[in-house]
């Protein structure tokens, strides 16, 4: 995106009016513009390649090139007036997209919300991953079979591979699509090379599309039968749990601004594999300090009714069997929805509140 404030470049024109790009080089490069141009659009990839292809006429014009990400949970709770843990669950549907926020304030709850605006087949969101593949892919007819795979459980390449029926070489290259445009992430277990771990699970990054996928598209004909109700019921039954893996993720996004000992606190991933007693063991949230001299473990429960204590001294023996502990001091952490206690010997105790709050 160029850096302007008086012209608005919509997907669109440059779609009807190819000639445009040309158009405005020119006037560019003859310094005919005696004003800020702003130049944006909603497609990533029309975007990347009006400013970044070496073979199209605006490349290297740009004095700045913002992309715009999701907003902070911090702000969904501010913006809808919600509690941290309401904060958490609108989260896992809305994201960090402030139009879907507009729309749901609409509604006076939030069933009446998901009701109205995504399982109804007349809602303004029901078709909305269907415009989203189409702004950024040719088809969105292979996004959404590997979003709707993944959603209900397949996280390796090859358990995807299998259910769509299509030899892994055939699914690498959107695969890699979709996270470059931030609508799946790639996860490898801590202390694993990104680049070189065979360790990969896949999930959906965004949460409006990881509910979608979990909900919605298994159970369009449903929908498109107008039976709400029951797709409702299926969705009360399995949002605590949905919710849980959200929550896990937020988790371990927020820890670097948790205070831990004022210690400096580096990237938080989770780990699975073998301990060191040669079973097989995960553990949510494993991160190290910046000098390298502790270990932050983490475990995460979204449940009611969670005993700290016991759930530490349980955390705190599986850190132990880490095989890459080497000697460090380890200091475990427990996320709750809502604790009783900040710490206990040994341990530190976060909820809600903490995972949602500003930095």
């Amino acid at each position: 995106m160029l850096l302007l404030d008086k012209l608005f470049y919509y997907t669109p024109l440059v779609k009807q009016a190819p000639e445009l790009p040309s158009i405005f080089q020119k006037l560019i490069d003859g310094k005919k513009i005696s004003f800020n141009l702003l130049l944006c659009g909603s497609s990533q990839q029309m975007m990347r390649g009006l400013f970044l292809d070496p073979t199209t006429p605006l490349y290297g014009r740009a004095n700045e090139i913002l992309k715009i990400s999701a907003m902070d949970i911090y702000w969904l709770k501010e913006s809808l007036e919600l509690s941290a843990e309401e904060a958490v669950k609108e989260y896992s549907v809305w994201g960090g997209i402030p139009r879907y926020w507009e729309l749901r304030n609409n509604f006076k709850s939030f069933d009446d919300a998901v009701r109205n605006l995504v399982l109804d087949p007349l809602g303004i969101l029901h078709e909305e991953p269907i415009r989203l593949f189409m702004d950024e892919m040719r088809t969105a007819i292979q996004p959404m079979g590997i979003l709707t795979t993944i959603a209900n459980g397949s996280n390796r390449l090859s358990e995807i591979a299998g259910r769509l029926g299509k030899p892994v070489t055939q699914i690498t290259r959107p695969l890699q699509q979709l996270i470059e445009l931030n609508f799946i992430r790639r996860e490898t277990p801590f202390g694993e090379n990104d680049k070189t771990s065979r360790k990969s699970l896949y999930k959906i990054d965004d949460p409006f599309l990881s509910f979608y996928f979990r909900f919605i598209s298994p159970n369009r004909s449903l929908l498109s039968m107008r039976l709400i109700s029951r797709v409702e019921r299926i969705i009360k039954q399995n949002f605590s749990i949905y919710v849980s893996q959200f929550y896990e993720h937020l988790c371990r996004s927020s820890l670097y601004k948790m205070a831990i000992n004022g210690l400096e606190i580096g990237e938080a991933k989770r780990w699975w594999g073998a301990n060191t007693e040669r079973e097989m063991m995960e553990i949510d949230i494993v991160a190290e300090t910046s000098d390298k001299k502790y270990l932050i473990a983490g475990e995460v429960k979204w449940g009611d009714k969670v005993n700290e204590e016991t759930e530490l001294n349980k955390l705190i023996k599986k850190s132990r069997l880490l095989p890459f502990a080497n000697g460090r001091e380890i200091i475990p952490c427990l996320f709750v929805k809502e604790k009783t206690k900040n710490s206990y010997d040994g341990g530190f105790v976060f909820d809600a509140n903490d995972v949602v709050k500003s930095e």
